[in-house]
Order: structure tokens, then sequence, then C-alpha cells
């Protein structure tokens, strides 16, 4: 990596609205800005994010392609919210870790305790 910057980039936000889908479109863009730069970049899909994570990796999404661009830095989906949307093995088939670093959840404190500054999307 080129420097010292590491960011983990949260990503809540669901497709159902306008605003939800161009959060997610944000999210991305930063991700690869930060991973085009050389930085440590780690993005994990959370609550509504989980069931994003599995729709925006369908070739026929609109968002597929920028998801592709940053697909080796995706870190994984929240175990526990990925199963409230019933859609743990379509998770695990596209090849998305689960993570339950916490009370079946992704640890925010992990991350800040390895410094990374944290981005919620």
């Amino acid at each position: 990596m080129s420097n010292d910057i590491k960011v983990a980039i949260f990503i809540h936000a669901g497709l159902d609205t306008r605003e939800g889908a161009m959060k997610v479109f944000n999210a991305l863009q930063a991700a690869k800005e930060f991973k085009d730069a050389g930085d440590y970049v780690d993005v994990i899909f959370d609550g509504e994010g989980t069931r994003t994570a599995v729709e925006i990796n369908q070739p026929d999404h609109f968002l597929y392609q920028a998801f592709k661009d940053i697909e080796d830095v995706v870190t994984g989906v929240c175990r526990y919210c990925i199963a409230r949307f019933d859609m743990t093995d379509q998770a695990q088939s596209q090849g998305f870790t689960l993570l339950d670093d916490y009370n079946s959840h992704p640890s925010y404190r992990n991350f800040i305790n390895s410094g990374y500054q944290v981005l919620n999307f």
C-alpha cells in the first residue's frame, strides 16, 4: 500500500429509493478512490446493505460494474442482518464472507482499534 490511510466503508443503504441507490453508488465510488490510491480499504455490507450486496452482484444490475471494480476489497456482509432477509444461502453462494465479530455483527471497534477511519453510507 502506498501510505498509511486505512478506511472501513460500511454500506447500510438499500436500493428501494433513489436516495438509497445514490448512497450505495457513492460508497462504491469512495471505495474505488481509496483502492486506486493504494490505500487500505475494507467494504462491509450491514443492515439493509446486506440485501444490497446480493442484488448488485447480478450482471444485469446497474451498479454491477461499480461493485466489480471494488469486489476485491469487500470484507463481507453482516451474518445477523443477511439472515433477517433470509438471504444467507444467496450471499454465501456469491462468495460473501459472513461477518459476526460482535454479537453476530461486524465489529466497528475492531476496525477503529486497528487504526481505520470509518465511513457510513
